[in-house]
């Protein structure tokens, strides 16, 4: 199945997903959106995300989209 990964931060993040850069949204800017798709089989995936920030206020997001659903904040439950 294919997901959509999208990191929205202040500054920059960074997504891979089994050890695949997914999302870079890196440098030093304001609160911007970034995205990135693969394609996930059934099962456990390691997922991995970095953040900084630089100066001023901090912000990350980390947003999901599967097949025709809408774009979701990533659930804990989905983390182990």
């Amino acid at each position: 199945m294919n997901y959509t990964f999208f990191l929205r931060s202040d500054d920059g993040s960074k997504m891979w997903i089994n050890g695949k850069e997914v999302v870079d949204n890196g440098g030093q800017h304001g609160i911007k959106t970034k995205d990135g798709s693969v394609e996930l089989k059934a099962g456990i995936h390691p997922l991995q995300v970095i953040w900084f920030n630089a100066d001023g206020g901090g912000w990350l997001d980390v947003y999901y989209r599967r097949a025709s659903k809408p774009k979701e904040i990533l659930p804990v439950q989905m983390l182990r």
